[in-house]
């Protein structure tokens, strides 16, 4: 455990890290303002939740050679899980 841990983390990662959490942030802010009783908020919230949960696992399956797959997924997989989320919420909701 202590060496997962310590490992390095490939300079790649770095500016899916920033430009997420920019677009998380504000996401979450502009969502937060919605007059919908939170609705919005919810299903950005679990979005991003799952997307983070997705950064995670990539990160710990290949910390030091991401495939550009694994790049393009962690840049763009924030909107189809948006769409996706409040498609199926709203299905379930009814």
């Amino acid at each position: 455990m202590n060496q997962l841990l310590r490992t390095k983390i490939s300079e790649l990662y770095r500016p899916a890290i920033r430009g997420n959490g920019l677009v998380h942030g504000l996401c979450i802010l502009l969502s937060s303002f919605g007059a919908d009783y939170g609705d919005s908020l919810r299903v950005v919230l679990l979005a991003v939740s799952a997307h983070w949960a997705l950064f995670f696992l990539i990160i710990l399956r290949r910390p030091t050679s991401p495939t550009s797959w694994d790049l393009r997924l962690l840049h763009w997989g924030f909107i189809p899980l948006v769409l996706a989320i409040a498609a199926t919420s709203s299905i379930y909701y009814r």
